[in-house]
């Protein structure tokens, strides 16, 4: 959800094919005035915008962006410098698109080492081989510099922006359920309310096991959903009071106030036993282990959750054991 880019890999597959569809308008024209020189180096630029549509709309990982992109870019940066000695005026058309689409897709950082790259080729281009005359091709340069500055500048203030609503953000995009940091703030609030009010306060964790390798089979977007479900299936189990959280990593926190040890306990077995039991969707039945504390007196909130971490480990090692006598 909060991209270094203005546009997630979600949306770079129609970004690509509507950049590849107005390329093959240009490379028709090309054709049509005979112009086959330049015909096959847009026709090679076509080639692999197509083929970035496609991968990154069948390939749901959006760790695939991370190569595919920085490579399509660079490409068509390659391409434009080794056409600008064919066609001067039309390639420097061409490149006044690159840095918006660059600073579309790309973290800032990269964006701007190859559109400085870019302008820099271009310029050596222009002015070594006399391409142009001199002011048009300054003119020309200049165009590009302040082009390359607005974009770089809107895509400054759109970080900015994301890095303010992630700072503000206190549900987790990935699961709809409460993130860490909220859970922070809850839990200082609800261990001074027990106190105050002499009232039990547990805390159960659940972690989904092989979380990174169901990210890696099935892709980001399957897993987003799927802990989504998963929060939801827990909704209908808790209390109406009690809150849900999830760390981002695959580990659902369960904060019950006013709740006994015992009644903790039950609720634990019973939540376990329908998350293990229950096929979902595509990935059929997943392994889940919990852990569970209950607050003593004088403990703080850090004390509390390592006390429900130290639980889930020794569960986790447990059921690691039980396995491998098993077998």
């Amino acid at each position: 959800m909060f991209s270094p880019r203005p546009i997630a890999n979600t949306g770079l597959p129609l970004l690509y094919t509507v950049v590849a569809l107005l390329l093959s308008i240009l490379a028709f024209s090309h054709y049509l005035l005979g112009m086959l020189d330049l015909l096959l180096i847009t026709l090679i630029a076509v080639a692999p915008l197509l083929f970035a549509a496609v991968y990154l709309y069948i390939n749901h990982d959006d760790r695939a962006g991370r190569f595919i992109n920085p490579a399509l870019i660079c490409m068509l940066a390659g391409l434009m410098i080794y056409q600008l000695p064919y066609a001067p005026e039309i390639t420097l058309q061409w490149s006044y698109s690159l840095p918006v689409l660059a600073f579309l897709v790309l973290p800032i950082g990269s964006a701007t080492l190859i559109c400085t790259i870019l302008l820099l080729a271009m310029g050596a281009s222009l002015f070594g081989h006399d391409l142009l005359p001199p002011l048009h091709a300054l003119r020309s340069l200049v165009i590009l510099v302040l082009l390359s500055i607005c974009t770089w500048c809107y895509a400054s203030i759109n970080n900015s922006h994301r890095r303010s609503l992630r700072a503000l953000a206190v549900t987790d995009y990935q699961s709809g359920a409460f993130n860490s940091a909220h859970l922070k703030a809850v839990l200082d609030q609800e261990i001074a309310r027990s106190y105050v009010t002499h009232r039990t306060l547990s805390l159960i964790a659940i972690t989904l096991e092989d979380h990174q390798q169901i990210i890696d089979i099935h892709g980001a977007g399957n897993s987003r959903q799927l802990l989504h479900n998963i929060c939801q299936q827990i909704r209908t189990i808790i209390r109406a009071g009690d809150e849900i959280f999830h760390d981002g990593k695959g580990t659902f926190y369960l904060l019950l106030p006013n709740c006994q040890m015992d009644g903790a306990v039950i609720l634990k077995e019973r939540i376990s036993r329908q998350l293990g039991e229950k096929q979902w969707d595509q990935i059929g039945e997943l392994n889940f282990t919990t852990g569970i504390a209950t607050l003593n007196e004088g403990e703080d909130s850090a004390g509390f959750m390592q006390r429900a971490a130290r639980h889930l480990l020794k569960m986790q090692s447990t059921a690691l054991k039980l396995v491998a006598f098993s077998q």
